[in-house]
């Protein structure tokens, strides 16, 4: 059986006391309650008894009565003795925990939260190039910090409670593969634009109304990209709908392609291998990712492509008038309007 007992040394003023006491205690175990408060006793105890001036013996002395009290060893009663005898004072160290700098700050998650919000949440590669286009391109200093993030750590910030609070919602990669029914090859280019995939993609329905026809045309070579929408998948609907379409294109068309379905990685232009079966395999590298007018510029002899009247000052002109994120929610803001428009009708 355990019973705790308060002691007051108070009174222990001599090192006959502290001796007599010792003898008489040798079957008697103490337990210090608190370690702040072993710590205070043990500075008190020091300065009551002056144990910078005693002799060798009687500081011997003084270390068995306060590591009888105690309970410390002779090593830790060492350490807290240089602590005394340095500072006056005998104190619990507090433990400073190493902490990285916080690089992104809560601005910069938002800012990386709205560009992949007004971008429909494209691949990190995609999302940098963004980013770094905002910073550069077009002067945006708030941009400046985040546009150096690595690809990576992108997914990382993806996951923390500022981000996932600053998107209206959130969906992790598929990384699953389609299984492949058959093949269909597609148009080669061979370095011509002008040669455009075709896709559609309904809507949807909302409160039991039928949702527009997304219809998405992309260049083969550039990847620009014009998006377009109709109420239905039939000639009356998409035949002038393509024209316009055709017509906003700033280089000549030569030949649709459907790709039945197929996804591609917008802005990213990747580099062909062979590998050991005689298979085409394709590398996305950072370096590979432009924006469709960057690659259409980077064309040699580009002008011979391009209508008659359209020059490159024209095209820049008009890429100046925006950034990416301003056009991105003009853009939204133009489908929300259409889709509602088409409920309401």
């Amino acid at each position: 059986m355990m019973m705790v007992i308060m002691m007051n040394d108070s009174k222990l003023n001599s090192m006959a006391q502290i001796k007599s006491f010792l003898s008489k205690t040798k079957e008697i175990v103490f337990n210090k309650k608190s370690k702040k408060e072993a710590y205070c006793w043990i500075e008190e105890t020091l300065s009551r008894f002056h144990y910078v001036i005693l002799s060798k013996k009687e500081k011997g002395l003084i270390r068995r009565y306060l590591m009888k009290i105690t309970g410390y060893s002779r090593a830790q009663l060492t350490r807290h003795i240089r602590q005394y005898r340095k500072t006056g004072q005998v104190k619990i160290k507090e433990y400073d925990r190493h902490k990285f700098e916080k690089k992104y700050t809560p601005q910069d998650i938002s800012l990386l939260a709205q560009t992949a919000q007004v971008h429909d949440s494209p691949n990190g590669a995609s999302l940098k190039k963004t980013l770094q286009r905002m910073a550069g391109e077009y002067g945006k200093e708030e941009y400046l910090n985040i546009s150096h993030i690595s690809v990576s750590h992108i997914y990382n910030l993806k996951k923390k409670v500022s981000y996932l609070r600053s998107v209206a919602s959130y969906q992790k990669t598929n990384k699953g593969k389609a299984k492949a029914i058959g093949q269909r090859c597609k148009p080669q280019p061979q370095g011509q634009p002008g040669y455009l995939r075709v896709d559609t993609i309904h809507q949807g329905d909302r409160e039991r109304q039928k949702g527009v026809y997304h219809i998405n045309t992309v260049d083969e070579l550039t990847q620009w990209e014009i998006i377009g929408a109709a109420e239905k998948i039939t000639e009356e609907y998409l035949l002038p709908l393509l024209e316009k379409m055709i017509a906003n294109y700033p280089f000549r068309i030569i030949n649709f392609h459907c790709d039945n379905g197929s996804k591609y990685i917008p802005c990213a232009f990747p580099s062909e291998v062979i590998d050991s079966k005689g298979k085409i395999k394709k590398k996305y590298r950072y370096q590979d990712y432009q924006t469709p007018y960057e690659k259409l510029k980077s064309i040699p002899e580009v002008q011979k492509y391009l209508k008659d009247g359209i020059t490159l000052e024209m095209l820049d002109e008009i890429a100046r008038r925006y950034t990416d994120n301003e056009m991105a929610e003009k853009v939204q803001l133009a489908r929300d309007q259409l889709f509602d428009k088409i409920l309401a009708a």
